[in-house]
């Protein structure tokens, strides 16, 4: 029955995860990069017990496919355990690398990027301005709305320097998803709940 069959549609949607991590300098300070690492490590446990595909990202001044989809665990913790502080903060770069991670894919499943970050202002490497910038990374989320991929932002608080979130709320708004600025101890607990909220 055509019941039958959409119960059976929901039950094999795929859900694919990329999460981004922020190490640049700045998350150096006051533990906000183990709080990330830790935080990252959770959803591949998390996927893990759901069997779904995690992506890992890493970025600074520019950013890396540390891992594509994968149901590789192990070796997504090691990657995970292996960020160190450098650089800047280049989120235009790390929203360019996820919509490649997704453009791999050839499931219709469901599609989430995580970002995890202190928000402390990007670098503007590469590009001319502010305003440009801020048309590269629309531009990146304009190809990954068409991939039907959602984006949160998890903005760590930075007690030394006034957070500047305004980017970060602006990319989880265009990216259809939720923006928490939340303390380094709920940070894990916080991108775990995002998660799951949207896997349900």
């Amino acid at each position: 029955s055509a019941d039958l069959r959409v119960e059976n549609s929901s039950v094999n949607r795929e859900f694919q995860l990329a999460v981004a991590v922020d190490h640049s300098w700045s998350m150096g300070r006051n533990r906000k990069l183990q709080s990330a690492k830790d935080a990252a490590a959770g959803l591949v446990f998390a996927a893990r017990k759901n069997g779904d595909k995690i992506a890992l990202i890493g970025f600074s001044d520019t950013a890396s496919i540390h891992s594509p989809l994968s149901k590789k665990y192990s070796a997504l913790i090691d990657k995970v355990n292996r960020f160190r502080p450098d650089y800047e903060t280049n989120i235009a770069d790390a929203l360019v690398k996820a919509s490649a991670v997704f453009k791999g894919s050839k499931s219709d499943g469901v599609k989430h990027l995580i970002i995890i970050s202190d928000g402390i202002p990007t670098t503007q490497t590469g590009f001319d301005d502010s305003a440009s910038l801020a048309r590269a990374i629309s531009r990146e989320i304009g190809k990954m709305r068409k991939m039907s991929v959602t984006i949160s932002v998890i903005c760590i608080r930075d007690e030394l320097e006034e957070n500047d979130s305004t980017q970060a709320r602006k990319i989880a708004s265009l990216g259809r998803g939720a923006f928490k600025l939340v303390n380094s101890a709920e940070l894990l607990k916080k991108t775990v709940e995002d998660y799951s909220g949207v896997r349900q």
